[in-house]
């Protein structure tokens, strides 16, 4: 339950209705590879709207958050394939967030994610911090269908690196310190897991702002 050290990398983004299927090929046959292939990346998955947008969220488990700034990594970053350099202005949208995990419980893989992104009130993040890890992550972690629930903290300076690949895609600069992350079963399990937290005071009282809020498939994973 406490944070363990490894770092998170989520990416959320839209993608040109007519590169989706090259996209799913090179995002399993190369560009997962590739990523899992860099000293202390442990796993990825890739994710798909159920409904909305953005359409595409994926997210990496590192060992540390300093693997997402290694020499190796921005190595990578810096001399993309050419069929990443083909891909990249496909993307739409782009919100990376670089940061580390907070806190997690739960086990398995499940079918479904939902992600809550949002800022807190600065006098409270420590409040919300503490209540979400003793109380709010242990409610939804024992409802029905729930596998997983994470939550993230994202680091801006890691986040909005500038490298010769992000300059191939659009993005946006605006990264919220906060992500949820609630794996289940189905999509039902973690709508139902998302609605319960958005209606908990000690969580709405916290916001800065509205959280954004995703409902994803999974579609690919990978273990290095």
């Amino acid at each position: 339950m406490p944070a363990n050290g490894r770092g998170i990398l989520a990416i959320w983004h839209d993608l040109a209705p007519s590169s989706r299927n090259d996209f799913c090929e090179w995002y399993s046959r190369e560009h997962m590879p590739e990523r899992l292939s860099v000293p202390g990346f442990l796993l990825g998955c890739r994710y798909e709207s159920v409904d909305g947008s953005p359409l595409v969220f994926n997210y990496y488990v590192t060992e540390s958050p300093a693997t997402l700034t290694s020499a190796p990594y921005l190595e990578r970053l810096n001399n993309p394939s050419p069929w990443t350099t083909r891909i990249m202005p496909a993307l739409r949208d782009v919100y990376r967030a670089a940061g580390r995990e907070v806190a997690s419980t739960g086990a398995g893989v499940g079918g479904a994610i939902a992600t809550l992104r949002f800022n807190t009130v600065a006098n409270r993040r420590q409040h919300f911090q503490s209540w979400f890890v003793q109380e709010g992550m242990q409610e939804m972690a024992v409802m029905a269908g729930v596998n997983k629930v994470h939550l993230w903290r994202a680091d801006n300076s890691a986040s909005a690196i500038e490298t010769v690949e992000s300059s191939k895609r659009g993005g946006n600069s605006e990264v919220r310190d906060w992500a949820v992350a609630i794996e289940g079963c189905d999509v039902s399990f973690v709508l139902a897991a998302c609605d319960c937290l958005q209606r908990r005071q000690a969580f709405t009282e916290t916001l800065e702002n509205s959280a954004l809020v995703g409902i994803h498939r999974l579609m690919f994973r990978l273990d290095a």
